[in-house]
């Protein structure tokens, strides 16, 4: 008699499906430059939850900057009305005062100093006075005590500026002649090298100045000179006060600063220190490491200028915390800082250069203190981005990835909660992962540009249980393309190789929570990663991805994707085991003999036979028994055609693979398992009066990828056949299992 014999060339036309995945699951641990990567992953459009990011109020100096650039006022004006906001000048207008709560001192003078031939002359006498220190007659101080002795504002309105001043066009620049002996009063220190000044008729100054004296002798002086150096002395200058020693004025101001003597010029000069008796010690060390910075002899600029200017305020705000590391007044800097991790670190923009002292402290707590002096001296021959580069061990190419996973700031990798209790946290891009009754999301999880010297952090929260399948595709260091499967199986999303000056600069990090347990990962050179949620040792809770550019050269260097953006893709499909059964029916002869077999496959139980789900997953049978009859309708000798029996199916006598393509875009692959499973073991049953020994016939198990796929819950409940004439039928009902 014939026995039971499926269409075989339809049999290895669905067996395509589950070669595919066996080939897909070769993927190589790490990707050559020439060859095309194989991580594969599924991809469409849907919007990403960004997190919150509060703009701060904008400062003084920032309303001023935006006059000039929407043209309300000239250039020259607002140098002149950032000078008038240090100095608490009545003459500038209201309406551009900001929230200076969170700028620690000012350096308009160093742009007047540095731009002196540039602003018309009556404007230059306008300037001046604010140049000269306050202890000399003609000095702004001077002046404003005559306007207010003569109960006048003695202060020219804007309408006025560009007008004659009492200066002469004539006059040396500044205009440094007497001291005014009867309006200022002076001691000088006994281990530090000042002289500490103050108006005799302001009591609250007289007080500051005997508290910041006794701050330069106890700890400012010897911390800061001792790493740095001595200060230039001001013997030589006209505007040096009574002799050679820093000197310092404790008087009422806008803004505290610091400011070269001039002349002799911007750079390796000595320097003298302006502070509001309201401010703490903090800033009388942050305005000394100011005087300290004019000592260097810089190679390509005026030392506040150019791309030393962010280092000038990195380190002077780290010298705060250097000096006084329990105080920790400079640490309000860094929430500005931390809020734009995507901005340059040499960025310079009123705020975020104060708050970029994170760079010097890390260095500090990593690589030492002396790190920040030798930045210094690599000034003389460097501009400010080399100078730091030669100093730090590894340079920015190694340091920079470091740095911007430590300004994550979060538990458990407070690191800096942990050193200085400083406890802001870099800015992130938030994500709920959430399928929100989808079978499968993607979400964007990397930035489309980041300028030199940045970072971007995409922070994942997995709260959705009904996600099974988790793959990151990495775009940043690898192209991220749109792939096709072989036999028309449909698409999914593949990496490439991408050159070294493609990928200069670029680095992908990782905090990966599991179980309550983090881990960090370099990803730079993996194409993609996945998660099974199924598993425990790999569900997932939180995901951080941090992305850099560490490349600060050439000047204007952007780092951007070379293809897609990095992505991020969630599914339900079940990755671990699949657990159900089987119930093959199939007609031997359809006229006559009529013979039936019925082969029922139950406790099936596949596991995933290696860690990931991209870009496929296999399974081997775990357990399954195989309960099989045959039966004779009534045509011939057909009631004496029968047998039954059962066995294990493991150990697999045959075939018993089961696979997945989980982050398929579309086609025969998307959302279908595949199997073509054999059994071997023989069996035994009576044809006809006749006893029969043989193997199994046909296949217990087939998954057809042209008729239905998983449902929308990742279950299997589907009726398959071959699609042939008289084709047997396999129910499945499969459900995933997790851990």
């Amino acid at each position: 008699m014939s026995l039971f014999a499926p269409n075989r060339v339809a049999l290895r036309r669905l067996s395509a499906l589950l070669a595919l995945v066996l080939c897909l699951m070769v993927v190589p641990a790490r990707q050559v430059p020439s060859a095309a990567a194989t991580a594969l992953i599924y991809r469409a459009r849907i919007p990403l939850v960004i997190g919150p990011n509060r703009a701060p109020p904008p400062t003084t100096d920032q309303n001023i900057d935006a006059a000039v650039k929407a043209g309300r006022i000239t250039a020259e004006t607002g140098l002149l009305y950032k000078v008038y906001s240090t100095f608490g000048d009545p003459r500038l207008s209201s309406r551009y005062k900001g929230d200076d709560s969170k700028v620690p001192d000012s350096h308009a003078l160093e742009l007047v100093q540095q731009s002196w031939s540039t602003p018309s002359a009556p404007t230059r006498e306008t300037l001046r006075p604010f140049l000269t220190p306050p202890i000399f007659q003609g000095s702004w101080y001077s002046l404003r005590q005559a306007a207010s002795t003569a109960g006048a504002s003695g202060m020219l309105q804007d309408s006025e500026i560009g007008a004659e001043s009492d200066a002469s066009l004539a006059a040396p620049y500044p205009i440094c002649s007497d001291i005014d002996r009867a309006v200022w009063a002076s001691e000088i220190g006994t281990s530090a090298y000042v002289r500490v000044w103050w108006p005799r008729a302001d009591l609250t100054a007289a007080d500051g100045a005997r508290a910041y004296l006794a701050a330069m002798d106890g700890t400012i002086w010897r911390t800061l000179t001792g790493l740095m150096g001595t200060p230039l002395t001001d013997g030589d200058c006209p505007c040096g006060g009574d002799d050679s020693r820093l000197d310092i004025y404790v008087v009422t101001v806008g803004r505290s600063f610091e400011n070269s003597l001039t002349p002799p010029g911007c750079k390796k000069t000595p320097g003298y220190i302006v502070i509001d008796p309201s401010r703490p010690n903090d800033t009388l060390a942050h305005e000394f490491m100011h005087v300290l910075q004019d000592s260097f002899d810089t190679g390509n600029s005026c030392v506040y200028a150019g791309d030393y200017q962010w280092l000038c305020e990195a380190t002077a705000t780290w010298a705060q915390n250097y000096v006084y590391p329990k105080s920790n007044k400079e640490q309000y800097t860094a929430e500005r800082f931390q809020q734009a991790p995507s901005e340059k670190l040499d960025t310079t923009n009123g705020t975020r250069e104060y708050g970029a002292y994170l760079f010097p402290f890390y260095i500090q707590n990593t690589q030492g203190a002396p790190v920040i002096r030798t930045m210094w001296d690599n000034t003389t021959s460097n501009g400010g981005l080399d100078a730091v580069d030669k100093a730090i061990q590894g340079g920015f190419s190694e340091v920079w990835p470091r740095f911007i996973a430590y300004n994550w700031n979060r538990t458990p990798y407070d690191y800096y909660k942990q050193w200085d209790g400083m406890p802001y946290s870099a800015n992130e891009e938030t994500v709920e992962v959430s399928l929100g009754g989808a079978a499968l999301k993607e979400f964007t999880a990397g930035p489309p540009r980041l300028v030199a010297l940045s970072a971007s952090y995409y922070h994942f929260n997995f709260t959705d249980d009904n996600v099974r399948s988790v793959a990151s595709c990495n775009g940043w260091t690898y192209k991220v393309s749109k792939k096709e499967l072989q036999l028309g199986y449909g698409h999914v999303y593949g990496t490439d190789a991408v050159t070294d000056d493609q990928k200069k600069g670029a680095s992908v990090q990782a905090y990966i929570k599991i179980n309550g347990q983090w881990r960090k990962e370099d990803w730079k050179d993996k194409p993609s990663v996945s998660f099974c949620r199924d598993k425990k040792d790999e569900r997932i809770e939180e995901l951080v991805i941090i992305y850099g550019n560490s490349a600060h050269k050439p000047a204007g260097n952007v780092l951007s994707p070379t293809g897609e953006r990095p992505v991020l893709v969630a599914t339900n499909i079940g990755c671990w085991q699949w657990e159900g059964n089987v119930d093959m029916v199939a007609v031997d002869n359809p006229d006559c003999p009529s013979v039936t077999w019925h082969v029922y496959a139950t406790d099936l139980l596949w596991e995933r036979n290696q860690p990931g789900v991209s870009p496929g997953v296999a399974y081997n049978l775990k357990s399954g028994t195989i309960h099989w009859s045959i039966t004779a309708g009534a045509c011939g000798c057909g009631g004496d055609t029968h047998g039954s029996g059962s066995f294990s199916l493991v150990p697999v006598h045959g075939v018993a693979l089961l696979g997945s393509v989980n982050m398929a875009l579309d086609g025969k692959a998307y959302r279908h398992l595949s199997t073509s499973s054999v059994d071997t073991s023989m069996i035994s049953y009576t044809a006809c009066g006749k006893a029969y020994s043989t193997h199994l016939p046909g296949n217990w198990g087939v998954m057809n990828p042209d008729q239905e796929g998983l449902n929308s819950q990742g279950e299997l409940h589907v009726t398959y056949d071959l699609a042939t004439p008289n084709s047997p039928k396999w129910t499945w009902n499969l459900t995933p299992k997790a851990e």
